[in-house]
């Protein structure tokens, strides 16, 4: 007998003895046809109710008229974060969500307790922590190179922290050191699974919860490129002869291809960010190559806005399974591609 079975079976019994009065029974009494029938529907109800709640969205329903609105300020009061952490686990992604969505620096504090050498917590760290000197956030970058030494996401950090600091050559190292990392991860997707739980547990729909937590991922890092990069753009112009400005426009333009490879272009705003890196660094290229690549991302940068107007006609549709699909584009082939899709399949209707 499986677990929904015996719930069935439990509510029977004690559905009959409610129907038939527990108190005035006899011990010869024998429940009617009637009140076994009644005592089955009772049944039923209660092993709906405990299904739902188990589930915990069993009866929770898309807010088409929300789904695009991407400020959840109203859910804040309402979240107990312990709550959720005792349930999920403190885990570090989840701290994180729950610091990000909370902005309470408790929660970040606790997580680089538990987790001092996660990527996901150095990372939220050194962007994040407003209280933090500027000491403790090198000591961070110098954690997060040490644990992800492939990743060239410390090294833009730490030129980023350089720059702060008015240290333009170490930053222009470091920013250079980057690109000799090629392995760029930027845990989109355990963050964004660790935000769509909280939201689910919030209250949100799971697929709602998780177009949130998806497209509502922080990108800080796309930022500090786009500084590294301005700074490169300035210093070039004032200060650098020739082979210095060669070595601008190579940063430049390497920064940008990061943020197109599969995991720096998983969010469309970060591709488009690397493809205008890309363009200011796009004197890196052969000159004989340049005018393709403007041309096609020139292109590109033009077919963009359609995509965007198709994707925000998701909550038009009120259709639970094209939102299902999309999300599954989402998070296996990137946003650009879910856009794609779901344009052409706007276009079959």
């Amino acid at each position: 007998m499986n677990l929904r079975n015996l719930v069935i079976l439990l509510c029977v019994v004690v559905a009959v003895f409610i129907a038939v009065g527990i108190g005035g029974v006899s011990t010869n009494s024998t429940p009617s046809r009637e009140q076994m029938k009644e005592a089955a529907a009772l049944a039923q109800i209660e092993v709906a109710k405990i299904e739902a709640a188990s589930s915990g969205t069993a009866k929770k329903q898309v807010d088409w008229e929300k789904l695009g609105e991407f400020t959840l300020n109203e859910e804040k009061t309402k979240i107990d974060y312990a709550q959720f952490l005792t349930a999920k686990g403190e885990t570090a992604a989840n701290l994180i969500a729950v610091f990000e969505h909370s902005n309470d620096e408790r929660w970040l504090i606790r997580a680089l307790e538990l987790h001092p050498r996660s990527p996901i917590v150095l990372m939220s760290a050194i962007q994040d922590f407003k209280s933090a000197t500027s000491e403790q956030r090198r000591a961070w970058i110098d954690q997060f190179k040490e644990v992800d030494s492939g990743n060239p996401i410390p090294w833009i950090l730490s030129s980023h922290e350089f720059l702060a600091a008015g240290k333009k050559s170490e930053a222009f190292a470091e920013a250079s050191a980057a690109l000799e990392r090629p392995g760029f991860y930027h845990y989109i997707s355990e963050r964004a699974a660790a935000g769509s739980a909280l939201l689910e547990w919030s209250g949100k729909h799971a697929l709602e919860a998780e177009l949130l937590a998806t497209v509502g991922v922080r990108l800080r890092l796309p930022m500090s490129m786009m500084k590294i990069s301005r700074a490169l753009e300035e210093t070039r112009q004032e200060e650098w002869p020739t082979i210095q400005a060669a070595e601008a426009s190579r940063i430049q333009y390497g920064m940008g291809k990061i943020l197109q490879t599969p995991e720096g272009a998983r969010l469309l705003i970060q591709q488009l960010i690397g493809i205008n890196l890309e363009k200011t660094g796009i004197e890196a290229l052969p000159e004989s190559e340049r005018p393709k690549r403007l041309a096609e991302i020139e292109a590109f940068t033009k077919s963009t806005p359609g995509l965007i107007e198709v994707a925000n006609t998701l909550d038009e549709s009120k259709n639970e399974a094209l939102l299902a699909a999309y999300l599954r584009k989402l998070r296996t082939e990137g946003e650009l591609s879910a856009m794609r899709w779901l344009q052409s399949e706007r276009a079959k209707k």
